[in-house]
């Protein structure tokens, strides 16, 4: 090394900060994911731009500790310790009290009939259910959303002309964008929503199926119900139930948590 110069960062060095600074990257781009990151948008980490920062912060610090820039050194690693101690909060307030809720559903009853809509005979059927949300813990929950995602009978998804209600929260017809109201569950307690799925055979549309073979099953009284949903805890909820607000989901979430829950009827 001549007069001058720094210490040369040696092969393994020149790898770990630029894995570091590649993660970075990673963690930023667009994709798919349950819930949107702190910046709004999907991406592959759903904790940016706090991930991304530590990561960043950390190839810094593998480059101030080789070429023996302390202040650099302090100054990277008290940023990576807040981050690190911001998401040990995070995680410990909100994802590990979504993630220990425990989720079943049990069908109530089964209709299959005619039914007049706008003064015409049709053939329709309504599945009422219950979903039932309990925490198990002795730690409340943050306030949190309900959100349906799909309904699928037969492991067939529904992708349009169906009605979904919650006969104790809120009613709309397909897209819509939560159930109930803003909740939380104390140490053991458990909510139940009395859910109503409504479907006419005419404008009923089946992914990868028809809807004959539905409905099939559906008269034989002999089908398997599914259906997911996302709870996810928000920064805000001065929204009214009666808002539904598609551009709602493009905003942050603090935690999300994906449900599927499903019970055959015979």
């Amino acid at each position: 090394m001549t007069e001058g110069e720094g210490p040369k960062l040696r092969w393994y060095w020149k790898i770990s900060i630029l894995s570091c600074i590649i993660f970075g990257f990673i963690t930023l781009m667009p994709w798919y994911n349950i819930r949107a990151n702190f910046l709004g948008y999907y991406s592959t980490c759903s904790f940016v731009p706090f991930s991304s920062i530590a990561v960043f912060t950390l190839s810094f610090a593998f480059y101030a500790y080789v070429t023996k820039r302390r202040k650099t050194l302090y100054g990277t690693t008290l940023i990576f310790l807040t981050i690190l101690g911001f998401t040990s909060w995070w995680f410990y307030n909100f994802k590990l009290p979504m993630d220990n809720l425990e989720f079943s559903m049990a069908i109530r009853s089964f209709w299959i009939g005619t039914t007049s809509y706008y003064d015409n005979e049709e053939n329709a059927s309504s599945i009422n259910f219950n979903l039932s949300i309990k925490n198990p813990t002795d730690k409340e929950t943050p306030v949190f959303l309900i959100e349906p995602r799909d309904i699928a009978i037969n492991n067939k998804k529904l992708i349009s002309y169906y009605e979904l209600s919650c006969l104790n929260g809120t009613s709309t017809y397909h897209g819509l964008r939560w159930f109930y109201k803003p909740t939380t569950l104390k140490a053991y307690e458990n909510i139940t929503l009395e859910i109503r799925c409504f479907v006419r055979y005419k404008t009923m549309e089946v992914e990868t199926a028809t809807r004959e073979d539905i409905w099939a099953s559906l008269v034989q009284r002999n089908f398997t119900l599914i259906m997911s949903g996302i709870l996810t805890v928000r920064p805000y909820f001065n929204l009214t139930i009666a808002e539904h607000d598609p551009s709602i989901e493009d905003k942050s979430t603090w935690a999300a948590r994906l449900f599927i829950i499903s019970q055959q009827y015979r």
